[in-house]
């Protein structure tokens, strides 16, 4: 019985490596099919931090896809002055997600 459960233990292990494979290769094919690097260091969206100062910081270590702070999506429409005091970018800061 030892050895039954052991083959059966390690089929369901070659299993799971097969479908994480699978899953790879289909993350993989999505990601150049759009654009974007095949290893991704994703700077995660935070409060009163993901401004572009802290982003370009981010992306001279590594970072390959930002998210700028929180936008209000309102004022981001009505107002030019919100837009050009809260949403700040450069051409290096790409890929970038804007929030809203």
């Amino acid at each position: 019985h030892r050895f039954g459960r052991k083959a059966g233990r390690q089929a369901g292990k070659l299993a799971q490596e097969e479908a994480t494979a699978m899953q790879q290769a289909k993350s993989a094919a999505l990601a150049r099919a759009i654009g974007l690097p095949l290893r991704e260091m994703v700077v995660a969206p935070m409060v009163d931090a993901s401004e572009l100062p802290f982003r370009m910081l981010c992306r001279k270590y590594g970072a390959t896809l930002c998210y700028t702070p929180m936008l209000h999506s309102r004022l981001f429409a009505q107002i030019p002055e919100y837009r050009a005091k809260k949403f700040r970018t450069c051409p290096e800061d790409r890929p970038l997600f804007a929030q809203f």
